[in-house]
Parts: C-alpha cells; sequence; structure tokens
C-alpha cells in the first residue's frame, strides 16, 4: 500500500505524463518539419535557420527527458524518494528548463519581427521584447539556481523566478497574438482581394498564440494551487516549436500552382513578413 507520504506521486507521476505529452506533440512537429521543409523552397535563409535550431533545442529536450525518465522509472524503480536524493536534479532538470527558456524566446523573436513588420509600432515592438526577455533571463535563473535545491519539493523555494519566468511569457505571447488579430483583422476589412488568405493568417495568430498563452496559464495555476508541477512545463517548448510551424505552413498550403498574386494588406504583402515564404519565383513579383 503506498504511504501518504509518497513524493513520487506529485513528481514522477507528472513527470510522465509531462513526458509522454511532449513526445505526442513532438510527433507533430516532426510532421510538420517535413511539409514545412518539403516545400519551403524559396524561403530566406535566416527563417531556415531559425527552424532548424528550434528544432534541434527541442529534439534535445525530448531525448534528456526520455533517458532521464528510463533512469528514474526503471533504473531506481523501488526507490519512491528518488525525486528528493541530492543527485536527481544535478543538471538535467536545470539544463532541461534553460533550455524551454530559449526555445520560447526564439519563438517569440519570430513572433515579434512579424508584428514589427506588419504594425510598426515601436512601443508595442519594445514591450513585447522587454517581456520575451524577461522570460528568458528568469528561465536561466530558475535552470540555474535550482541545481542548489536539489531536492522537488523544496522547489516551493523558487516560486518568484517561477512566477516572473511564467507570467512573462505569458504577457508576450498574448500581446503578439491579439495585437495581430486586431491589426490584420482591421485591414481585413479594407482589403476586399485577401480575404481568404487574411482569415487563415489572423486564425492561426490568434491560435498559436492563445495556445502558448494557455500552457503558461496552465504552468502559473498548477504551480499556484499545489507548488512546482512538471506535467505543463515539458511541453512548452513542444508547443512554441509547432506554433512557429503553424504559421509558416498556413502560407506555405496555399495551392501552389495558383496563378493569383500574393496577397498582401494595405501594400504589404504577406509574403514579406515573418512567415516570409512562397513557392514559386517570380511570387513577390507586384
Amino acid at each position: 500500500m503506498v504511504s501518504d507520504y509518497n513524493p513520487a506521486i506529485r513528481s514522477l507521476g507528472p513527470f510522465l505524463l509531462g513526458v509522454v505529452a511532449a513526445l505526442m506533440l513532438y510527433g507533430v512537429e516532426v510532421a510538420q518539419m517535413y511539409h514545412y521543409l518539403r516545400r519551403a523552397i524559396y524561403v530566406k535563409l535566416w527563417i531556415k535557420c531559425l527552424v532548424l535550431t528550434l528544432f534541434c533545442l527541442e529534439t534535445l529536450q525530448i531525448t534528456i527527458l526520455s533517458c532521464y525518465l528510463y533512469d528514474a522509472l526503471i533504473t531506481f524503480r523501488t526507490d519512491v524518494f528518488v525525486t528528493e536524493g541530492a543527485s536527481w536534479n544535478a543538471w538535467i532538470l536545470p539544463l532541461q528548463i534553460i533550455l524551454t527558456g530559449f526555445t520560447a524566446f526564439l519563438a517569440e523573436l519570430f513572433f515579434l519581427r512579424t508584428v514589427h513588420v506588419v504594425i510598426r509600432n515601436r512601443l508595442l515592438t519594445c514591450s513585447i521584447f522587454v517581456f520575451g526577455a524577461s522570460g528568458l533571463v528568469a528561465g536561466i535563473v530558475f535552470g540555474v539556481t535550482s541545481i542548489s535545491i536539489p531536492k522537488f519539493s523544496q522547489w516551493k523555494k523558487l516560486d518568484s523566478v517561477i512566477t516572473t519566468w511564467l507570467v512573462s511569457m505569458l504577457i508576450a505571447d498574448t500581446l503578439t497574438a491579439l495585437s495581430l488579430a486586431w491589426y490584420l483583422g482591421k485591414r481585413r476589412c479594407n482589403t476586399s482581394s485577401s480575404g481568404d488568405v487574411v482569415s487563415r493568417f489572423i486564425s492561426m495568430s490568434l491560435a498559436t498564440g492563445m495556445v502558448t498563452s494557455l500552457a503558461s496559464i496552465a504552468c502559473l495555476v498548477s504551480f499556484m494551487l499545489e507548488g512546482p508541477h512538471l506535467a505543463f512545463d515539458f511541453m512548452l517548448g513542444a508547443l512554441y516549436m509547432n506554433s512557429v510551424l503553424s504559421m509558416l505552413n498556413s502560407r506555405l498550403y496555399d495551392d501552389p500552382d495558383s496563378s493569383e498574386t500574393p496577397s498582401s494588406i494595405g501594400g504589404l504583402q504577406l509574403t514579406d513578413m515573418a512567415l516570409d515564404a512562397t513557392w514559386r519565383s517570380g511570387a513577390l513579383e507586384q
């Protein structure tokens, strides 16, 4: 019979659920990467480098988590206090947290460039960047500081830095999604020729931003109610990566044989934004 005090219930149980969910999202990510690389022939080099960097970071995270899950559940299967040992949090979880921070920040920079190109509001751009950078710094501080607190049950001591990390990401994602949806929705009313494309992009912009925002809210709520919780944290990197690929693929899935010129909003072509993807030579011609 399981004793009342079993730290594995609050650590390894959510850990397992979080890794399983992250692996499922990673499978979706691989499928999206395949379709993106197969069609993104004319995409700018920096976007390809960004996508490949995010994919490598996420692959490293999944590998680390999978190896550690095996170690915790198989090698130490009879030790329910494995998460309370001095070696449990030596470097794996801190590294995973830092990698998640970098993944989220790079994805937010991608979204930020889209906001900057289409809205041209310096205050909004700087605000999103500040919150995104704050999230990155807080994530690094969280990862480094957690090394000195090997017992998972004592992570409650890091509540301030964890809250700063999650709230910063939440605000950055929400500002990005709402600003893009507002701007493109406003322009759509004045542009009848690009309704379908713009509608799809508005939906994708809002959906991707809200998905990552809801994930941050779930992490924050679970932490405030019950302390550190691993079920949601491990999915954040995969959600950000899938959000970036979804926005890119939302443009790539247009009919490549269409003879229509690329859609524009207020004189700005959608292909010139951060999703900068075309399907044929001459697609950027006016």
